[in-house]
C-alpha cells in the first residue's frame, strides 16, 4: 500500500503474506505493566485483581463468531466501567479461536492535513509526522491481508469518540478491500453523542454499524451483598499482596472491611476503594476507610507521595503546586525527546526559578515511562487518575484567570499534534464521573481552559476541537474563524486548511455552522473589487460562493444559499465568455447547484431552466472530451428528468432519462464496478417516467432490470446495497400491480417490507421512513387482492410510524403523514368505519391546508385530493350539504 502527499510517495507498506505479519502491523508489541506506583495497580492489564465474568463478553464473542448482524458495535460507559478490560477478555476468547484480535491505534483524524513540508522537517516533528502517516498504509495493508488470507479479525478502537472520522475512513477501507466478511470493529467510548450519530446515520455505510450501543454499567450491579463482599475481600487480599511486594507494611490484623450497604458507581470505584483501604492501613491509618467519598483521589494522593519521595531521593524538593503542575505536564504533553520535555517543564509557571529541569524530567520519565517509546513519558493510568488530578488542580487554583493563564502557558501551541493531545485529555476530563457533584466548579474551569486555548491558539486548537467536539465549542470555534472577540483568530492559510479538513471529515450537522462560518470568511477573503477582471481571482471567489451556497442549504437557510449560488453562476457566465474551455465545467457545476437552490424555494420553472442549461453545457463538454464528461452529462440528464416530471412534462422527462440510462449502460459495460449502481438508479427513474406516460410494460421491464442489478450488488455487498434493493422491490410491486400481476406485486412489496423492517430494527433513525413507505404500498397491494383487513393493518402501522416521525421532524415528515392519513381514511371507509375514516381525512386535510399555505405550488394538488376524499366520506356519512361545499372547494383548487 502506497501513500502520497503533495504528489510525492511518502510511505509504502507491502500487504502481509502471513497472519503474524498482519498482527505486527495492527497491534504492535504488548506493553509491560510492572510499576511501583500504586495507581497503576488498578489497570486491568496489571493483573493484580482477578477478572470477574461479564455477560457482555459472551454477547460480543457470539456477535463475532456468528458472522451475523452489523460489522461495527459500540460499547459505551463512563470512565472506570471496565470497557478496556471487557475488550481484552473478548480478544482473548477470539484469539483462542484463531482470530487476529487486539487494540489498534488509528492515525490522527487530521492526518490528511499533513503537508509535504511537515514531512521533510529533519527534527522530531518531522519524525512524528512520518510515523503518524505510516499508520495509514499499515492499517490498510493489514485489512487487505484479512481478505486475501481469509483471516477473521477484530479491531478494537479505544476512545473512539476522539477518532470518529478515522473510524469512518476505516469503514471505507474495509469496503474497498472487500474485507467486510472478515473484519469486525469494536468501538469503546465514554459517550455516544454526536460523533456516533455521524457514523451510524450519516455515513454511507451506516448499515454496517449497530445503532444501539452496548451500555456498560458497574460490575457490581445485580450482585447480592454476599457477592459484593466476596469480590471486595478478594481485592483486599490481592492488593495487600502487591503492597507487600513493594515494601508496604500491611499487617494481617489491619485488613479493612467493607462498609455495610456500600454502593459503587463504577467498577473502578469498587477496586479503588479496596486499594485505598489497603494503602491507608499500610500507613497506619487504623483499618482504613472504605467509605472514602472519592477513592480515586485518595489513591492519587498516595501515588503523589511516592512521586514526592522519588523527587527528594534525586535531590529535588518541589512544593505541592510545583509537583502538581509537573504531573500536569506529563499528562497534557507528549514530547518525543528529553530536550523537548525540558522545554515543556520550562513552560510550567509553578516551576519558575527551578534550576535543574533536566533532573526533574529524568525522574518523571522514570516514574511514568512510555512503553511504546513514541514519547518520553506517559500520563498516570487508569485514565480517571489523570482526570481527577487535572480537575483537582483546576479546583485548587486561586482564580479562573490564574488557572487559564497557567494552563495556556503549559499547553498553548500552534502545533496541531500537540494541541490535539492536550485537547483529548482535557475534553476527557469533562466526561469523568462526578456522581457526588464534588467537582462541578472544576469541570467548568476545565471547559473555560479549553475555550481559552481555542481563542489564544486557534491554529492548534480549532482543528482539534472541530474533530473532537464541534457542537460543544461551536461558538468559540466560529469566533476564532471570524476573528471576532478581540482575539487574533485564524490566519487566511489556517482557514483554508480548516476548510480542507471539513471536506475530509464529511458533512455532519454538528459542523454545519462552523462550515458556513469558514465559507463566509473565505468569501470575504476572496471577494474581488468592483473593477477586478483577473479570471483567477474571480474563479476563486465564485468557487467559494458555491461552497457557501451548499453549506447554507444544508443549514436550511435557503434564500441566502440561493443568493450565493446566483452570484457564483453570474461570475462563471462572465468567465466563460472569455475562456469557455477553462470555465464551462465550473459553469455546469454551478448551474446544477443553482437548480437545487431554486427548487428549494419553490421556483421550479427557474430551477428547470438552470438544469436544462447545465445539461446543454455538459453536451458541449462531451463533444470535446467524452471520457471525462459523459458521467456528468448522465447526472444532469437524470436530474433534468426528475424536474421535468415534477413540472408535468412527462414526455420530455422520459426522453431525458432514456438518454441518461443509455449513457450509464455504456459506462457500466466498460466499468461495471464503478457504474452499475448508477445504471440501476437511472433504470428506476426510467420506470417512473414510463409509468407517467402509461407505458407500464416498459416501466416494468426497467424496474425488473434495476432489481436484478441491485440483487446482484446486494449479494456481493449486502450492507451497501440492500437498501437499494428494497427501493427497487418497492417500485417493482407498483409496476406489477399496474400490469394486473397482483400476486407477484404482493410478493415484491412483502420482500421490500421485510428488508425495510430488518433495516429499521438495526437503524431506526435511517430506515423507519422507508419502512413506512413500504407499508403504505403493501396496503395498496393487499387491498387489490381483496385482503382488506391486512391492508388496513399495514396502513395503520405506516400512519403510526409517520406520526412519530412527524412529531420529531414536522418539516420532513408531515407531508408523508398526511398521505398515509389519506390512504387510511379510504381503507376505513371501505370497511364501513365511516366515523374513523372521517377523522383521518379531516386530519389529513388540516395538514395539507397548513402545508399549502406555506408552499402553494407544492401542496395545493394534495389538498385538492384530500378535499375530494373528505367530500366522499361526508356524503357516505349522510352529510350531503357539507360534502357538496367541500367538493366545490376541491374543484376550484383543481382548476
Amino acid at each position: 500500500m502506497v501513500l502520497h502527499v503533495g504528489g510525492q510517495q511518502v510511505a509504502e507498506v507491502p500487504i502481509p503474506s502471513s497472519l503474524a505479519a498482519a498482527e505486527r502491523l495492527l497491534f504492535g508489541p504488548a506493553l509491560d505493566v510492572n510499576s511501583m506506583l500504586v495507581g497503576s495497580w488498578l489497570r486491568p492489564d496489571a493483573g493484580v485483581v482477578e477478572s470477574e465474568p461479564r455477560r457482555e463478553v459472551d454477547v460480543l464473542v457470539d456477535w463475532c463468531l456468528s458472522g451475523q448482524g452489523p460489522l461495527v458495535r459500540l460499547v459505551c460507559g463512563t470512565g472506570g466501567q471496565g470497557k478496556t478490560h471487557l475488550a481484552g477478555r473478548v480478544c482473548e476468547r477470539l484469539r483462542a479461536q484463531g482470530w487476529l484480535a487486539g487494540s489498534v491505534r488509528l492515525p490522527s483524524p487530521n492526518w490528511r492535513a499533513v503537508r509535504l513540508a511537515d514531512l521533510t522537517d529533519g527534527g522530531t516533528a518531522g519524525q512524528r509526522a512520518r510515523r503518524e502517516l505510516h499508520r495509514v498504509p499499515e492499517i490498510t495493508a493489514a485489512v487487505r491481508a484479512a481478505a486475501r488470507l481469509r483471516a477473521p479479525m477484530l479491531l478494537v478502537v479505544d476512545y473512539a469518540e476522539n477518532v470518529g472520522p478515522v473510524v469512518a475512513e476505516l469503514l471505507d477501507t474495509i469496503a474497498e478491500a472487500g474485507a467486510a466478511q472478515w473484519v469486525r470493529l469494536l468501538l469503546l467510548a465514554r459517550t455516544d453523542a454526536d460523533w456516533f450519530r455521524e457514523l451510524a446515520v450519516d455515513h454511507p455505510l451506516h448499515d454496517w454499524v449497530h445503532p444501539t450501543p452496548l451500555r456498560l454499567g458497574a460490575l457490581s450491579v445485580g450482585w447480592d451483598a454476599d457477592r459484593v463482599r466476596q469480590v471486595w475481600a478478594q481485592a483486599i487480599d490481592r492488593f495487600t499482596e502487591r503492597a507487600r511486594q513493594h515494601g508496604f507494611g500491611v499487617s494481617a490484623g489491619a485488613a479493612p472491611v467493607m462498609r455495610p450497604g456500600q454502593r459503587f458507581p463504577t467498577t473502578l470505584d469498587l477496586y479503588a476503594t479496596a486499594l485505598l483501604a489497603v494503602l491507608d492501613a499500610a500507613e497506619g491509618q487504623g483499618r482504613g476507610d472504605p467509605g472514602d467519598r472519592d477513592a480515586l483521589a485518595g489513591v492519587l494522593r498516595h501515588e503523589q507521595r511516592q512521586v514526592s519521595a522519588a523527587l527528594r531521593a534525586s535531590g529535588l524538593r518541589l512544593d505541592e503546586a510545583g509537583q502538581a503542575w509537573a504531573l500536569a505536564a506529563v499528562t497534557l504533553t507528549a514530547p518525543a525527546t528529553e530536550a523537548e520535555a525540558v522545554e515543556v517543564v520550562a513552560r510550567v509557571r509553578a516551576l519558575d526559578g527551578m534550576g535543574d529541569r533536566s533532573r526533574l524530567v529524568r525522574v518523571l520519565c522514570r516514574l511514568y515511562p512510555d512503553g511504546s517509546r513514541e514519547r518520553v513519558w506517559l500520563a498516570p493510568t487508569p485514565d480517571r487518575l489523570t482526570d481527577v488530578h487535572l480537575l483537582d488542580l483546576a479546583g485548587a487554583s486561586a482564580s479562573r484567570g490564574q488557572w487559564v493563564d497557567d494552563l495556556t502557558a503549559l499547553c498553548g501551541t500552534e502545533d496541531g499534534r500537540a494541541a490535539g493531545h492536550a485537547t483529548i485529555v482535557l475534553h476527557r476530563c469533562l466526561s469523568t464521573p462526578d456522581s457526588a457533584g464534588l467537582r462541578r466548579d472544576a469541570l467548568a474551569l476545565v471547559r473555560d481552559g479549553l475555550a481559552a486555548l481555542v481563542s489564544r491558539f486557534p491554529a492548534g486548537f480549532v482543528p482539534a476541537l472541530v474533530v473532537v467536539d464541534p457542537a460543544g465549542f461551536d461558538a468559540e470555534i466560529i469566533s476564532a474563524v471570524t476573528s471576532s472577540g478581540g482575539e487574533p483568530g485564524l490566519s487566511v492559510e489556517r482557514v483554508m486548511e480548516l476548510d480542507l479538513l471539513l471536506y475530509q471529515l464529511g458533512f455532519a450537522t454538528t459542523r454545519t455552522g462552523i462550515a458556513v462560518a469558514v465559507s463566509r470568511r473565505l468569501v470575504a477573503i476572496t471577494s474581488p473589487s468592483a473593477a477586478e477582471s483577473d479570471p483567477r481571482v474571480l474563479n476563486r471567489y465564485a468557487g467559494e460562493l458555491n461552497n457557501l451556497s451548499v453549506r447554507l442549504g444544508e443549514m436550511g437557510r435557503r434564500d441566502e444559499g440561493l443568493a450565493a449560488s446566483d452570484e457564483a453562476t453570474a461570475i462563471y457566465r462572465r468567465l466563460v465568455e472569455t475562456n469557455p474551455a477553462a470555465y464551462l465545467p465550473s459553469l455546469a457545476m454551478s448551474l446544477n447547484n443553482l437548480s437545487v437552490r431554486l427548487g428549494e424555494v419553490g421556483r421550479r420553472d427557474e430551477g428547470l431552466a438552470a438544469i436544462e442549461e447545465a445539461t446543454t453545457v455538459h453536451r458541449r463538454l462531451v463533444e470535446t472530451n467524452p471520457a471525462a464528461y459523459l458521467p456528468s452529462l448522465a447526472t444532469s440528464l437524470n436530474n433534468l428528468a426528475v424536474d421535468l416530471g415534477e413540472m408535468g412534462r412527462h414526455d420530455e422527462g422520459l426522453a431525458a432519462i432514456e438518454e441518461a440510462t443509455t449513457i450509464r449502460r455504456q459506462l457500466a459495460a466498460a466499468n461495471p464496478a464503478a457504474y452499475l449502481p448508477d445504471l440501476a438508479m437511472s433504470l428506476n427513474n426510467l420506470s417512473i417516467r414510463m409509468s407517467a406516460v402509461d407505458r407500464h410494460d416498459k416501466a416494468l421491464a426497467a424496474t425488473e432490470e434495476a432489481t436484478t442489478i441491485r440483487r446482484r450488488l446486494a449479494a456481493a455487498n449486502r450492507a451497501a446495497y440492500l437498501p437499494d434493493l428494497a427501493t427497487s422491490l418497492n417500485n417493482l410491486s407498483v409496476d406489477l400491480g399496474e400490469m394486473g400481476r397482483h400476486d407477484e406485486g404482493l410478493a415484491a412489496i412483502e420482500e421490500a417490507t421485510a428488508i425495510h423492517r430488518q433495516l429499521a430494527k438495526a437503524n431506526p433513525a435511517a430506515y423507519l421512513p422507508n419502512l413506512a413507505t413500504s407499508l403504505n404500498n403493501l396496503a395498496f397491494r393487499m387491498d387489490a387482492m381483496g385482503r382488506h383487513n391486512e391492508g388496513l393493518a399495514a396502513i395503520e402501522e405506516a400512519t403510526a410510524i409517520r406520526r412519530r416521525l412527524a412529531a420529531a421532524n414536522p418539516a420532513a415528515h408531515l407531508p408523508d403523514l398526511a398521505m398515509s392519513l389519506n390512504n387510511l381514511s379510504v381503507d376505513l371507509g371501505e370497511m364501513g368505519r365511516h366515523n374513523e375514516g372521517l377523522a383521518a381525512i379531516e386530519e389529513a386535510t388540516a395538514i395539507h391546508r397548513q402545508l399549502a399555505k406555506a408552499n402553494p405550488a407544492a401542496h395545493l394538488p394534495n389538498l385538492a385530493t384530500s378535499l375530494n376524499n373528505l367530500a366522499n366520506l361526508l356524503k357516505a356519512s349522510g352529510r350531503a350539504d357539507a360534502a357538496e361545499a367541500i367538493a366545490r372547494e376541491a374543484a376550484r383548487l383543481s382548476h
